[in-house]
């Protein structure tokens, strides 16, 4: 009984096992239900302390306006925008300085900014940053409000269909993207380097424990190579006696 006891609890036992392969049998199956049982436990307990604890992240702008958080809105857009105006965005304030606006964004958590996405994440990469380079403040999935930017040229101007053609290949081979991408990068490092440490808590997740986990399954894996090893040695050792005897 103390033979399995120790099995459980990841101990070696020793190796005065009974002889009979019934018992053997019951022991082999015994060594693999609890290294089916650990592997699970452990796997379950390692979830359970990187689990942060946090809430679900807010994602679509109902969800804001369902929460208790204080939200505030471009007064430029609001003339763009005459939705704005509804008793669905009864409870807003208006953000005519987008600076404080921002500030308060990234160092509270009761506030909420619905703004430009371009802006706002240049604006994350330049100044709101944490020694890890990620921004302060989290942005919702879901696009508020599509907003269309437009170039003007005299009528008749030569050039339109030369700019049409070469404004649509950029958007198509995504040099855009690529583009905005660099820009945010490099402000984004001129913005962390210049920001201490800051301790925060960061979620632990899979990749931090990859070494653990490939050591503990070669660890797994030289147990069973030297338990067949040794089973092996066992029969080749009596069978071995019994010709000897003969």
């Amino acid at each position: 009984m103390l033979y399995l006891w120790a099995i459980i609890l990841g101990f070696s036992p020793p190796q005065d096992i009974p002889d009979k392969i019934i018992i053997r049998f019951i022991f082999l199956l015994w060594t693999f239900y609890c290294m089916a049982i650990n592997f699970v436990y452990q796997s379950f307990l390692i979830t359970y302390l990187v689990d942060p604890g946090l809430s679900k992240q807010i994602s679509t702008v109902d969800e804001i306006l369902k929460s208790k958080l204080y939200y505030a809105i471009s007064g430029t857009i609001e003339e763009l925008l005459p939705e704005l105006r509804t008793d669905k965005f009864s409870k807003r304030e208006y953000c005519y300085d987008p600076e404080p606006c921002r500030d308060r964004l990234a160092h509270s958590s009761d506030y909420a900014l619905l703004y430009s996405q371009i802006s706002t994440d240049y604006a994350a990469a330049v100044k709101y940053v944490d020694s890890l380079g990620k921004p302060l403040f989290c942005k919702i999935t879901e696009n508020f409000v599509q907003q269309y930017i437009t170039l003007v040229v005299l009528r008749g101007n030569p050039l339109l269909e030369q700019i049409n053609h070469v404004i649509l290949k950029v958007l198509e081979s995504g040099l855009m993207e690529e583009w905005w991408k660099t820009l945010t990068y490099v402000a984004t490092l001129s913005a962390a380097k210049d920001v201490g440490h800051i301790d925060n808590y960061y979620k632990l997740n899979f990749q931090h424990f990859q070494a653990v986990f490939y050591l503990l399954l070669s660890g797994y894996l030289i147990s069973v190579i030297f338990f067949i090893k040794e089973f092996l040695n066992y029969f080749r050792f009596h069978r071995f006696k019994k010709h000897g005897n003969k």
